[in-house]
């Protein structure tokens, strides 16, 4: 950025790398999604973008990528791009290890002319043709280094490792299969990685630490931290933005532009609640002046009308004073008309209505409750369950009311572990029971819709029971997105319809998959207030360190396709 004072080592060809975007507007299907956006970045600048669900921030890394084009404005940028999204592009018969040869392609182009270059230094005899010669392998070998193409292939492998895609699946390396055969969560490791191995020196990267553990996290983090050039990325994780980003751009529905911070998210999130507040203040007291100044005017209108009456004994009076005081009264009124004119025109816009969570995730527990330590004190026991090649359970009971959080490696069988419990995995031995009659909900890592022109209301009605809270009082979505179909939504606002599904009924027992994928950061704090007091019980997958940290729960670990208990009060090895 323009204020930036970020110092790093970086190439010749990093030096010069910048991505500016001039008054880009961009609607979708008729509505606006964004207005005036103006930024200019150089090398060394970490941007984070930040906002509500459906505010643009996808939206605008796909513009500043080159994909897609803005209505109005353009983006200009020196240097190549690459733009890691939430859903990877590829040809239905691509493997992944085709889309990883594909990603070294420019490295192996580059190392390829150089040692062109080389031969043709090597033939050259003349003087003319030595110095053209020279000056073509200097060139061939500044994009070789700044790249570090001599070790694309080993670094290329390291990407793959650490983000857990080196790996056998179903008795074959996973990136020998085709792509279409990937998890949702491996497309999405897999998207990531292409991105770095191609080592653009315009970074842009959406939701990159979803769907990853601590070790695939630690990567992208240090990727970032050692990149040259420009990186821009969107993300929920508020732990991630404070190790990574030198500035936050956030990103308001219904405002224009692009507000910028200089610093990390703990930073900014202090200074936007109180600038958030300022402008409740302001906005309050403006609003508070028109309601004056409209009762001013309507005053003044009745106080100067022709049919107003007048008692014969102050007639005298009213000659003599009516028109000056009628005078008085229109001038009161002309200014009163012009204040309030200006501040319809000029005054600050009333602040949009924040979306939030204001809804149980869970049920008490139902009908009659057994003793605490009974044998039927249970919502969710598994004996010596066996998944093969996939998981193994010794001996898990979970009591009614409790918080669980499983966390564990990419591959390790948590989601397997949920999917047990659901009985959407069977099993080929073991048991696994649900206790006390309690019914089991589950919100997955991806969102799928049978219908996907269905609204969210029309989705909520379909589930809702006449205890229900009316939509509108979740406030998970604003109105316009409500009536949308749910197909069309960005991928957190599926996750918050996702969501209100559940709670339309909230069970006894909810088991959670990565419940911070795809949310804003403001609805993240509440769901995790809202776990917090839930008195159902409630099972958490996640990689989020924050939730972690604040929720009191007990904590189990699957390594290896095996479950274990930390003891009380441990909390798992982030780095490991």
């Amino acid at each position: 950025m323009t204020d930036s004072t970020i110092t790093t080592d970086i190439s010749v060809d990093a030096v010069d790398t910048q991505l500016v975007a001039n008054d880009v507007t961009y609607d979708y299907e008729g509505s606006p999604v964004l207005r005036n956006i103006n930024l200019t970045l150089s090398a060394g600048d970490v941007l984070g973008l930040v906002g509500d669900n459906g505010a643009g921030k996808s939206t605008l890394l796909w513009l500043l990528s080159g994909l897609g084009k803005p209505r109005m404005g353009k983006v200009t940028h020196q240097g190549t791009r690459a733009l890691g999204s939430q859903e990877l592009s590829a040809p239905f018969d691509a493997t992944g290890q085709m889309l990883v040869a594909e990603a070294l392609g420019p490295s192996r182009r580059r190392l390829a002319a150089l040692e062109q270059a080389a031969e043709v230094m090597a033939a050259a005899t003349t003087e003319e043709a030595i110095a053209e010669a020279d000056e073509a392998y200097s060139e061939a070998l500044s994009k070789v280094t700044a790249h570090d193409d001599w070790n694309a292939e080993r670094n290329a492998e390291v990407v793959l490792d650490q983000l857990g895609l080196n790996v056998e699946s179903q008795n074959q390396p996973l990136l020998s299969k085709k792509v279409v055969e990937f998890s949702g969560g491996q497309r999405a490791r897999l998207g990531l990685a292409l991105t770095f191995i191609r080592k653009p020196e315009i970074l842009l990267l959406d939701e990159p630490t979803n769907h990853l553990d601590e070790r695939g996290r630690q990567l992208v983090i240090k990727t970032i931290q050692d990149h040259a050039g420009i990186v821009v990325l969107a993300t929920h994780d508020r732990d991630f933005l404070d190790a990574t980003c030198t500035h936050i751009g956030d990103i308001i529905i219904g405002r224009p532009g692009l507000g910028i911070f200089r610093g990390n998210y703990s930073d900014y999130d202090r200074h936007r609640k109180h600038e958030r507040q300022l402008w409740e203040h302001q906005w309050r007291t403006e609003e508070h002046e028109r309601e004056r100044l409209a009762d001013t005017i309507e005053t003044g209108a009745r106080q100067v009308s022709p049919g107003r009456k007048m008692q014969d004994r102050n007639k005298m009076a009213y000659d003599r004073a009516g028109g000056r005081v009628e005078r008085q009264i229109a001038r009161r009124v002309r200014h009163a008309r012009q204040r309030l004119n200006k501040l319809e025109e000029d005054g600050v816009p009333k602040p949009p209505a924040l979306l939030g969570f204001n809804a149980p995730l869970t049920k008490p527990p139902s009908g009659k409750r057994v003793a605490a330590g009974d044998e039927e004190d249970f919502h969710i026991k598994l004996r010596n369950v066996t998944i093969p090649k996939r998981l193994f359970v010794g001996s898990i009971t979970i009591r009614p009311g409790q918080k669980v959080i499983i966390t564990g490696p990419n591959g390790a069988g948590k989601t397997t572990l949920l999917h047990a419990i659901t009985g959407q995995i069977p099993v080929e031995s073991g048991e696994v029971r649900i206790g006390q009659g309690a019914r089991v909900a589950m919100l997955e890592q991806e969102q799928t819709w049978e219908d996907p022109t269905k609204t969210p209301l029309e989705l909520y009605n379909l589930v809702s029971t006449p205890e229900s809270l009316d939509f509108e009082e979740l406030g998970l979505l604003n109105e316009r997105d409500s009536a949308r179909p749910v197909g069309k939504l960005s991928g957190g606002q599926q996750r918050r319809v996702a969501l209100a599904l559940i709670v339309a009924n909230p069970p006894e027992v909810l088991l959670l998959d990565e419940p911070t994928n795809h949310l804003s950061v403001d609805l993240i704090e509440e769901v995790e207030e809202a776990i917090a007091m839930s008195e159902g019980t409630v099972v958490i997958v996640t990689h989020d360190r924050r939730m972690i940290e604040s929720l009191e729960c007990r904590h189990l670990v699957v390594q290896e396709g095996e479950v274990d208990e930390l003891p009380p009060g441990q909390l798992p090895d982030f780095e490991n």
